[in-house]
């Protein structure tokens, strides 16, 4: 019996090993803005915990921005968001290298608003 409980204990702290379990961390800027807030600093901050306790796994960084602008200013938003986190996320200590940026625009069917405006920070995603 004692060795039965020994292998769970084992194979229940392999699994707390594997991987972050809440990985996935939402960053949401104020309309036409790339400025990371306070509360935005303190979720990256966050994300950049977590990330360094699992060095070996990837980070991914995707950008969103609502369409009130032009194509070509949308992308250029959802870039300036996404590269602000990716920043802070280097200064706290993620290797660059280690995190990979996606623009992805406005979601599909989505209304423009807070959920559209965001960077989504994935330890595990690419």
């Amino acid at each position: 019996m004692r060795a039965v409980i020994l292998v769970g204990l084992l194979a229940l702290a392999a699994c707390a090993q594997a991987g972050p379990s809440d990985h996935v961390f939402a960053v949401f800027f104020n309309e036409d803005s790339a400025a990371l807030d306070a509360p935005a600093k303190d979720i990256v901050g966050r994300a950049a915990a977590v990330s360094k306790q699992f060095p070996a796994i990837p980070v991914g960084v995707a950008g969103y921005a609502d369409r009130n602008g032009t194509p070509a200013a949308t992308v250029a938003l959802l870039k300036a968001r996404a590269d602000a986190v990716f920043n802070l996320l280097v200064a706290d200590g993620v290797p660059a290298a280690s995190i990979h940026r996606t623009a992805v625009g406005s979601p599909p069917n989505s209304n423009p608003g807070i959920e559209s405006r965001r960077v989504e920070i994935d330890i595990g995603g690419e």
